[in-house]
């Protein structure tokens, strides 16, 4: 009983070290601003994807499945991480939440990760191996299909440029 109690309280404190960090990213980024032109801005975003897929699905996985696993609060930590970052790059000429929405979808939608369950397969499928994550369950199906129809919420979540909204979207996992 002693060590669940000692493992909660470290959560809350990696939890809030996160937070913190993370905040730090966005007022570092304040000062330092990421503005670039369309397509390196999506050339940028391209290259954080793939990670952020998989720290999603991590994440959604062990929601919809009811496992644990020790490393929950890492890649919770790591998709907070990587939100943050993106929602802090910006488009030189024309940064209005519509001009990065459309860029972002455009992403998105360049790796099929809008509408193609295999594409969002593809590119978890090994992280999960590698983290000893079952991939022949139904939780896995399901975390598939939730990443294919939450990839909008995930767009909108970066527009809002907010550690608030990605925190809270992130928890809500």
């Amino acid at each position: 009983m002693l060590g669940i109690f000692i493992n909660k309280i470290r959560m809350k404190n990696i939890n809030q070290i996160i937070s913190e960090a993370i905040e730090h990213v966005i007022h570092k980024n304040d000062i330092l601003e990421m503005a670039y032109d369309r397509a390196n801005y999506k050339q940028k975003v391209d290259a954080s994807l793939e990670q952020l897929i998989q720290n999603w699905c991590l994440v959604k996985y062990y929601s919809i499945s009811n496992e644990s696993n020790i490393n929950e609060g890492h890649w919770a930590g790591e998709l907070k991480g990587l939100l943050a970052t993106i929602s802090q790059y910006n488009i030189n000429g024309n940064n209005s939440p519509s001009s990065r929405w459309r860029a972002l979808k455009e992403v998105w939608n360049d790796n099929d990760f809008d509408t193609q369950i295999q594409c969002i397969n593809l590119a978890i499928y090994n992280k999960f191996i590698e983290e000893k994550t079952d991939v022949t369950t139904s939780a896995y199906q399901t975390t598939l299909q939730c990443c294919v129809d939450s990839y909008s919420e995930i767009i909108h979540v970066i527009i809002q440029k907010s550690i608030t909204a990605i925190n809270t979207y992130v928890n809500s996992l």
